[in-house]
Protein backbone atom coordinates (compact mmCIF):
# COMPACT_ATOMS: atom_id res chain seq x y z
CA UNK A 1 0.00 0.00 0.00
CA UNK A 2 0.55 3.60 -0.12
CA UNK A 3 1.74 3.58 3.47
CA UNK A 4 2.63 0.61 5.82
CA UNK A 5 1.46 -1.04 8.41
CA UNK A 6 1.91 -3.88 11.49
CA UNK A 7 -1.47 -5.24 11.63
CA UNK A 8 -1.05 -7.71 14.77
CA UNK A 9 -3.22 -7.26 17.16
CA UNK A 10 -3.57 -3.89 19.59
CA UNK A 11 -0.21 -4.53 22.08
CA UNK A 12 1.41 -7.03 20.26
CA UNK A 13 4.32 -6.68 18.84
CA UNK A 14 5.42 -10.58 17.70
CA UNK A 15 3.39 -13.74 17.69
CA UNK A 16 4.33 -17.79 16.95
CA UNK A 17 0.42 -18.04 16.52
CA UNK A 18 -0.10 -19.31 13.17
CA UNK A 19 -4.01 -18.03 13.70
CA UNK A 20 -2.88 -14.83 14.30
CA UNK A 21 -0.73 -14.03 11.70
CA UNK A 22 -3.62 -15.43 9.13
CA UNK A 23 -6.02 -13.14 10.70
CA UNK A 24 -3.65 -10.26 10.11
CA UNK A 25 -3.21 -11.36 6.66
CA UNK A 26 -7.10 -11.77 5.92
CA UNK A 27 -7.52 -8.14 7.46
CA UNK A 28 -4.43 -6.94 4.68
CA UNK A 29 -5.91 -4.44 1.80
CA UNK A 30 -4.23 -4.07 -0.85
CA UNK A 31 -4.35 -0.07 -2.75
CA UNK A 32 -2.01 2.39 -4.56
CA UNK A 33 1.49 2.14 -4.52
CA UNK A 34 4.07 -0.01 -2.88
CA UNK A 35 5.36 1.64 0.09
CA UNK A 36 8.61 -1.64 -0.06
CA UNK A 37 11.49 0.14 0.52
CA UNK A 38 9.90 2.02 3.53
CA UNK A 39 7.94 -0.96 4.99
CA UNK A 40 11.19 -3.20 4.65
CA UNK A 41 12.71 -0.45 6.68
CA UNK A 42 10.27 -0.84 9.45
CA UNK A 43 10.34 -4.17 9.70
CA UNK A 44 13.56 -3.91 10.67
CA UNK A 45 13.94 -1.60 12.89
CA UNK A 46 10.85 -3.28 14.61
CA UNK A 47 12.83 -6.97 14.63
CA UNK A 48 15.57 -5.24 16.19
CA UNK A 49 13.33 -5.21 19.18
CA UNK A 50 12.66 -8.79 19.10
CA UNK A 51 14.13 -11.29 21.72
CA UNK A 52 15.66 -13.74 19.49
CA UNK A 53 19.63 -13.74 18.39
CA UNK A 54 18.88 -14.91 14.91
CA UNK A 55 16.61 -12.69 13.27
CA UNK A 56 15.33 -12.85 9.28
CA UNK A 57 12.94 -10.77 7.71
CA UNK A 58 10.78 -13.11 4.70
CA UNK A 59 9.17 -10.73 1.93
CA UNK A 60 6.47 -11.57 -0.69
CA UNK A 61 6.35 -9.53 -2.98
CA UNK A 62 5.72 -8.24 -6.84
CA UNK A 63 8.38 -5.91 -6.48
CA UNK A 64 6.17 -3.69 -8.59
CA UNK A 65 4.63 0.20 -8.07
CA UNK A 66 7.18 1.09 -5.72
CA UNK A 67 7.92 4.60 -6.85
CA UNK A 68 6.41 6.46 -3.78
CA UNK A 69 9.16 5.90 -1.54
CA UNK A 70 10.81 8.46 0.46
CA UNK A 71 13.38 6.19 1.67
CA UNK A 72 15.85 5.58 -0.89
CA UNK A 73 17.06 2.05 -1.85
CA UNK A 74 20.74 3.52 -1.05
CA UNK A 75 19.46 4.37 1.98
CA UNK A 76 17.98 0.99 2.97
CA UNK A 77 20.81 -0.78 1.40
CA UNK A 78 23.16 0.63 4.44
CA UNK A 79 20.73 0.48 6.96
CA UNK A 80 20.18 -3.57 6.32
CA UNK A 81 23.94 -3.61 6.34
CA UNK A 82 23.98 -2.52 9.43
CA UNK A 83 21.41 -4.39 10.82
CA UNK A 84 22.12 -7.99 11.84
CA UNK A 85 18.76 -9.41 9.98
CA UNK A 86 19.08 -11.68 6.73
CA UNK A 87 16.22 -10.73 4.41
CA UNK A 88 14.26 -13.25 2.24
CA UNK A 89 12.19 -12.74 -0.66
CA UNK A 90 9.83 -14.47 -2.39
CA UNK A 91 9.20 -12.25 -5.89
CA UNK A 92 6.02 -12.95 -7.81
CA UNK A 93 6.29 -13.53 -11.76
CA UNK A 94 5.46 -10.79 -13.02
CA UNK A 95 2.48 -10.15 -15.93
CA UNK A 96 3.64 -9.50 -19.46
CA UNK A 97 3.56 -5.83 -19.38
CA UNK A 98 5.46 -5.73 -16.22
CA UNK A 99 8.51 -7.14 -17.19
CA UNK A 100 10.99 -4.54 -17.30
CA UNK A 101 9.57 -3.06 -13.87
CA UNK A 102 10.37 -6.95 -12.36
CA UNK A 103 13.69 -6.71 -13.63
CA UNK A 104 14.61 -4.10 -12.14
CA UNK A 105 13.47 -4.55 -8.65
CA UNK A 106 14.62 -8.17 -9.38
CA UNK A 107 18.09 -6.78 -9.27
CA UNK A 108 17.87 -4.64 -6.29
CA UNK A 109 15.86 -7.58 -4.45
CA UNK A 110 18.90 -9.29 -5.23
CA UNK A 111 21.83 -6.79 -3.48
CA UNK A 112 19.69 -6.36 -0.51
CA UNK A 113 19.41 -10.42 -0.08
CA UNK A 114 23.25 -10.53 -0.97
CA UNK A 115 24.18 -7.96 1.53
CA UNK A 116 22.27 -9.91 4.64
CA UNK A 117 23.25 -13.57 4.08
CA UNK A 118 19.39 -13.62 2.64
CA UNK A 119 18.39 -15.20 -0.77
CA UNK A 120 16.00 -14.67 -3.37
CA UNK A 121 13.65 -16.87 -4.88
CA UNK A 122 11.55 -16.53 -8.31
CA UNK A 123 8.70 -19.39 -8.09
CA UNK A 124 7.06 -19.62 -11.36
CA UNK A 125 3.29 -20.04 -10.32
CA UNK A 126 1.52 -18.96 -6.91
CA UNK A 127 1.14 -22.67 -6.17
CA UNK A 128 5.16 -22.81 -5.57
CA UNK A 129 5.00 -20.21 -2.64
CA UNK A 130 3.99 -22.26 0.06
CA UNK A 131 6.90 -24.99 -0.42
CA UNK A 132 9.47 -21.98 -0.86
CA UNK A 133 8.26 -20.58 1.99
CA UNK A 134 8.71 -24.34 3.66
CA UNK A 135 12.17 -24.15 2.33
CA UNK A 136 12.88 -21.16 3.40
CA UNK A 137 12.16 -22.39 6.97
CA UNK A 138 14.19 -24.99 6.94
CA UNK A 139 17.06 -23.27 5.84
CA UNK A 140 16.58 -20.68 8.44
CA UNK A 141 16.42 -23.61 10.93
CA UNK A 142 19.76 -25.28 9.98
CA UNK A 143 21.97 -21.92 10.12
CA UNK A 144 24.91 -21.78 11.97
CA UNK A 145 25.95 -18.05 13.81
CA UNK A 146 29.65 -17.61 13.10
CA UNK A 147 31.52 -14.80 14.82
CA UNK A 148 34.97 -13.71 15.02
CA UNK A 149 36.89 -10.97 16.16
CA UNK A 150 38.22 -9.01 13.65
CA UNK A 151 42.03 -7.79 13.64
CA UNK A 152 41.59 -4.42 12.40
CA UNK A 153 39.55 -2.88 15.94
CA UNK A 154 39.53 0.67 14.63
CA UNK A 155 35.99 1.95 15.42
CA UNK A 156 35.60 4.17 12.67
CA UNK A 157 32.68 3.37 11.08
CA UNK A 158 33.89 2.37 7.86
CA UNK A 159 32.78 -0.64 5.81
CA UNK A 160 34.64 -3.83 5.66
CA UNK A 161 34.26 -7.34 3.53
CA UNK A 162 33.90 -10.38 4.94
CA UNK A 163 34.33 -13.76 3.05
CA UNK A 164 33.76 -17.55 4.69
CA UNK A 165 35.41 -19.81 2.94
CA UNK A 166 34.18 -23.93 3.96
CA UNK A 167 36.05 -26.91 3.34
CA UNK A 168 33.30 -29.57 3.97
CA UNK A 169 35.13 -32.99 5.31
CA UNK A 170 35.73 -35.79 2.32
CA UNK A 171 32.95 -37.64 1.41
CA UNK A 172 30.02 -35.13 2.72
CA UNK A 173 27.34 -34.04 0.58
CA UNK A 174 27.98 -30.27 -0.82
CA UNK A 175 27.86 -27.54 1.27
CA UNK A 176 25.69 -24.26 0.87
CA UNK A 177 27.54 -20.81 2.24
CA UNK A 178 25.93 -17.90 2.58
CA UNK A 179 27.13 -15.05 4.34
CA UNK A 180 26.46 -11.30 4.90
CA UNK A 181 28.88 -9.37 2.44
CA UNK A 182 30.74 -7.22 5.27
CA UNK A 183 29.87 -5.17 7.89
CA UNK A 184 30.26 -1.48 9.05
CA UNK A 185 32.75 -1.36 12.14
CA UNK A 186 31.32 0.49 15.74
CA UNK A 187 31.84 4.13 15.84
CA UNK A 188 33.11 5.56 19.17
CA UNK A 189 30.63 6.61 21.79
CA UNK A 190 28.89 9.87 20.61
CA UNK A 191 30.56 9.95 17.20
CA UNK A 192 27.62 10.82 15.10
CA UNK A 193 26.94 8.44 12.24
CA UNK A 194 26.24 9.55 8.51
CA UNK A 195 24.18 6.55 7.80
CA UNK A 196 20.67 6.76 7.75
Amino acid sequence: NDDYYLDLPLGRDFTSSIEELKEALARTETRGSTALWNALRAALEHAKRGTRRKKVLLTITDGLNMHNAPIGFEQLLRYAQQSEIAIYFVMLPPEEDERSAWRSARRRLLKLAEVTGGEVHFPESLEQVEPICRKIAQDIRSQYVLAYYPSNRARDGTYRTVRVEVRPPKGSGPVTVRTRTGYYAPRPEGASSNGP
